[in-house]
């Protein structure tokens, strides 16, 4: 008999080297989100959303930096221009592009 908040469960299972745990569901909803925030922590769509002209180029493969302004100019690619000369890329819209380029195979 296991004791909770002074309420007894009672958790019969009768296997062999199998341990059993009873736990209340508040205390069970608490686990599962404290999970599911540690594995989007170590997750890469925990990776910046933004990024710069390097990382977008190194993602699709291209080393030219007028590959990158044809994407964009095509709307292919989502961009933030923060500045004249700094301009970020939406690494999910390149993920995006480059998984609509996939060519299945036979």
């Amino acid at each position: 008999m296991i004791y909770t908040d002074n309420t007894p469960l009672k958790c019969t299972y009768m296997e062999p080297d199998v341990t059993v745990i009873c736990i209340e569901s508040p205390a069970l909803h608490k686990l599962v989100r404290s999970v599911i925030t540690e594995l989007r922590k170590n997750t890469p769509e925990a990776a910046e959303r933004w990024i710069n002209a390097d990382e977008a180029k190194r993602l699709l493969g291209v080393s030219s930096p007028s590959s990158l302004q044809k994407l964009r100019d095509e709307g292919k690619i989502r961009f933030a221009k923060m500045a004249s000369r700094n301009i970020l890329y939406d690494r999910e819209s390149i993920m995006n592009y480059v998984e609509s380029r996939v060519q299945e195979t036979f």
